[in-house]
């Protein structure tokens, strides 16, 4: 009878190790996905400043045909390589975006002289740039990019006329 205590008192100790151990190993697989979710915000916010240098680079020059232009987007394209991928898409979809943006703005007023194409084109780099940071504010915080275009084309005449 005491034989049988022990065996059964021995069995239920083996299942509280059991429940202790997956308890322990549950608890451990959720710290280490927390830890990678911090370390991948952590490295959106590093990039969030990259694309912020590259931002104001651009909206002075939104054809990337300086040296500053160029250096920001080289460090741009170093600061998400040393992130994750997601990064590097983030920061190749920033960069295309931009001058796909800049394309339709250029075919859309091509009728446009040179001083009011001018003003036009420096409001709407800087616009860019204002909804690129808020998109990726956005990123930052939540991990999700709004990769809709900038400029969605309307058909018939050019809304901005100045």
């Amino acid at each position: 009878m005491l034989a049988l205590i022990g065996v059964m008192i021995a069995g239920l100790g083996a299942i509280a190790t059991v429940l202790v151990a997956t308890l322990a190993l549950v608890a451990t697989n959720r710290a280490n996905r927390l830890e990678a979710a911090e370390r991948e915000r952590t490295g959106r916010v590093a990039l969030s400043s990259a694309i912020d240098t590259y931002l104001r680079e651009w909206e002075l020059e939104p054809y990337g045909n300086t040296e500053k232009m160029r250096e920001a987007a080289r460090s741009l394209t170093a600061a998400a390589a040393g992130v994750s991928s997601s990064a590097e898409t983030a920061a190749t979809w920033v960069h295309d975006a931009l001058i796909v943006y800049m394309a339709q703005i250029v075919d859309e007023h091509q009728d446009l002289d040179t001083l009011a194409g001018g003003r036009l084109l420096a409001t709407a780099a800087h616009g860019a740039s204002s909804e690129m940071r808020r998109r990726v504010a956005r990123w930052v915080a939540t991990g999700m990019l709004d990769r809709s275009p900038l400029l969605t084309p309307t058909p018939g005449p050019p809304l901005l006329t100045l």
